[in-house]
């Protein structure tokens, strides 16, 4: 069995828009790029005090796809780096209870000492 990697993350606490999971939402606080790609980011909705959240990822782990306010955008993980967000702490927790449930289910629905949270 492998050790459990346990990671506390603040209320509130910063990240970049690479760093969140799959189905984790945050508010985009700031860019951090030249006013030409911040102007480009901002025509197709990242705006700051946007809500974003990660969809998925392409199969070998670049670019991945972002919602924006109904809109599905592909980011290259260079640019994602540069937008910071502030993390939607309760969207995270169920996030993660989605995907040990998931988790579950594929082993057969038999559950391992300390799945659920």
């Amino acid at each position: 069995m492998l050790p459990a990697l346990i990671v506390t993350v603040r209320e509130g606490a910063e990240a970049a828009l690479v760093d969140l999971e799959r189905g984790e939402t945050g508010t985009i606080q700031r860019i951090s790029l030249p006013a030409a790609e911040q102007q480009f980011l901002m025509r197709i909705g990242f705006v700051p005090g946007v809500q974003v959240r990660f969809s998925r990822r392409a199969p070998l782990g670049d670019p991945s796809v972002y919602s924006v306010d109904g809109t599905e955008i592909a980011l290259r993980a260079e640019t994602a780096r540069h937008i910071m967000v502030q993390r939607d702490l309760v969207q995270r927790d169920l996030v993660q209870r989605d995907l040990v449930q998931r988790d579950v289910v594929q082993r057969g629905g038999v559950a391992a000492a300390g799945d659920l949270p």
